[in-house]
């Protein structure tokens, strides 16, 4: 596997070459330290130093709620830095060796990322490595190409992308998918042979020295495009000649492992000839529409509400699918300027009426908190029942709902309001799920401009029908 395809920081601290100059909080001057990722993808450090070593007093007490900032730093002979960062001691032992006299204390040690810069080294090219590209029934457009050239060449789709590294060896095949969004020239592909990466590793490269914004803009977009969550793991700089300038890799969120469990179910069809194609025309237009509403729309808290939903268990997901759905409500009205979809009457009418009821109130003889917390309820009088809201706002769109849509809109509301479904079936259950996501999917399509078709993943067969088609009841 390529040094651009897959993250290689293990090999590269546990080498030997770096020392620990700055222990931070944990027990020191450390004299030997390894590095590990886990099953579940959380960042191991394990440390040693001498057994009367010391760690500093904390500034914080136990439970103090913070963003952990707390570093180790490391330096090699050449003056290429490395830090880990998020540094939480977990536990720690020390033990004496009564024969010889030694003792040594060993420290384990959770980080959330680990990061080396390498100096004088300028970035061409930015790589972003993911898990969870399960490209099992995907037809990858675009074609990857390595060639000898007296140094070793990559080259991806026609030309689209190409760097050399001093590696020997021949491999090709269409892997990848290349596309351009705002300037930026972006490869999506899979890393090594399914052999090789059983565990669905991917990658996303980006032409010049991206930032880390913009590149998770692009991958949020492409993992909602291509219906797969896929999950970071880390990035890292290269130079066109393919030296490393910068790598990063961090304890990774996968929802508790449960994206992994997840099918792949694009939205929309990414291509219409075959299952499983992507036409590059079709999703370059869908992930430019995301990307192009991404911030506007805050799609990345979005996003983050649709795959959690996907996640949940069966009996609760209708509550996050209908928090995403109303969330999207918001941004529309708010983006948009159609806050009057989500009142009864205009404002400038319901404030006479709001201030005579208030007046009215405010002469009646009652104790003061009585007053307030009448007086508080007035604004919310004029807010329309989500149901309102809801047709209103679908009617805004053109899109329709049909009878299967609004039973599960209903029972969105048993779930999220605590109403005992407990002899629910729980096929019926999961499928309504599905509805609720099909109609998030809908809504965000067509605000977005992305696509003309969705997916219905309800029916058999998972039919494509029109943005403004509903599921049919049969």
């Amino acid at each position: 596997m390529e040094i651009w395809e897959w993250e290689n920081f293990e090999n590269i601290f546990n080498s030997s070459r770096f020392k620990v100059i700055n222990t931070g909080p944990l027990y020191g001057p450390v004299t030997e330290f390894t590095l590990r990722r886990d099953t579940k993808l959380k960042i191991w450090l394990s440390t040693e130093s001498a057994g009367d070593s010391e760690s500093p007093d904390s500034d914080f007490v136990p439970g103090t709620v913070r963003t952990n900032t707390d570093a180790i730093e490391c330096e090699d002979i050449t003056g290429c830095l490395a830090r880990a960062v998020g540094v939480t001691p977990i536990s720690h032992v020390s033990s004496n060796n009564y024969i010889s006299g030694n003792s040594i204390t060993k420290q384990e040690s959770t980080v959330e990322y680990v990061e080396i810069i390498i100096p004088k080294i300028p970035v061409d090219y930015r790589v972003d490595w993911v898990l969870n590209m399960d490209d099992a029934n995907i037809m990858w457009p675009d074609r990857y190409e390595l060639m000898f050239e007296g140094a070793t060449s990559f080259s991806w789709g026609d030309d689209f992308l190409k760097l050399r590294t001093k590696d020997s060896k021949r491999q090709f095949g269409r892997t990848c998918f290349c596309f351009s969004i705002d300037g930026v020239e972006v490869v999506v592909g899979r890393s090594g042979s399914k052999n090789d990466a059983p565990d669905k590793r991917g990658y996303l490269i980006y032409k010049g020295d991206i930032s880390d914004d913009v590149r998770l803009k692009i991958m949020g977009c492409v993992s909602y495009a291509l219906g797969m969550h896929l999950v970071h793991v880390g990035s890292a700089g290269f130079s066109s000649a393919g030296y490393l300038a910068y790598a990063k890799s961090k304890s990774a969120y996968s929802l508790g492992g449960r994206v992994f469990e997840l099918g792949r179910m694009p939205p929309t069809p990414l291509g219409f000839v075959y299952q499983g194609e992507i036409n590059p025309e079709v999703a370059t237009r869908v992930i430019r529409a995301l990307y192009d509403n991404y911030d506007r729309l805050n799609l990345r808290m979005l996003f983050w509400q649709y795959w959690h939903a996907q996640c949940a268990p069966y009996h609760v997901a209708a509550v996050h699918f209908g928090a995403a759905i109303e969330f999207l409500q918001k941004k529309y009205m708010e983006v948009f300027g159609k806050q009057s979809l989500g009142v009864i009457m205009p404002k400038p009418n319901w404030r006479p009426i709001r201030d005579e009821i208030l007046a009215l109130v405010q002469s009646k003889d009652m104790q003061p908190q009585h007053l307030e917390l009448i007086s508080s309820q007035l604004a919310g009088l004029n807010r329309a029942p989500q149901k309102i809201v809801m047709e209103r706002f679908l009617s805004s769109l053109g899109i329709s709902l049909g009878d299967v849509e609004l039973t599960a809109w209903q029972h969105r509301n048993d779930a999220a309001h605590g109403n005992d479904r407990t002899d629910s079936n729980p096929i019926e259950l999961i499928r309504g799920n599905k509805v609720l996501r099909v109609m998030l999917d809908r809504m965000i399509l067509k605000i977005a401009e992305a696509a003309d078709h969705y997916v219905d993943y309800y029916s058999y067969n998972f039919p494509v029908r029109n943005l403004a088609d509903p599921i049919p009841t049969s």
